[in-house]
């Protein structure tokens, strides 16, 4: 909300042309712009955490909730570093003790394929932190 807020006061608006002069003038625009569209994505995957979580798969809901908080870090959203920080902690005590077990049950194939989708959000928050990094 705060990016669509800060786009529409930068005095060109939101439409496409606006767009593309705030983006070419201000790339720090443009990572917080990619920062903030990675949002409804997390919250969709957390959606996902929570019905495995629901049916007893509490080591899907650990894994995908540590590489989506990690995730929240490199995107340095605050809102969403406490708010998977709250979700881990509910979800740790259960977790961490089916942990090992899902791990060697799943195998090194079956645990990328749970956390894949959290994989997707860590590297595009791994490109908007060094692009951060490289900006300033």
């Amino acid at each position: 909300v705060a990016t669509v807020v800060s786009l529409s006061m930068a005095g060109t608006g939101l439409s496409a042309d606006g767009l593309q002069e705030t983006f070419s003038t201000n790339p720090a625009m443009t990572v917080s712009f990619l920062s903030a569209c990675m949002q409804p994505f997390i919250a969709y995957l957390v959606r996902f955490v929570r019905k495995h979580y629901a049916a007893g798969d509490a080591g899907y809901a650990a894994a995908n909730l540590i590489v989506l908080l990690c995730a929240e870090m490199m995107l340095q959203s605050m809102v969403g570093i406490v708010a998977m920080a709250i979700l881990l902690w509910r979800v740790w005590r259960r977790g961490s003790q089916v942990m090992g077990g899902w791990r060697r049950g799943r195998g090194v194939a079956g645990v990328l394929v749970d956390v894949s989708g959290a994989l997707v959000v860590l590297v595009v928050a791994g490109i908007c932190l060094f692009a951060r990094a490289q900006l300033g």
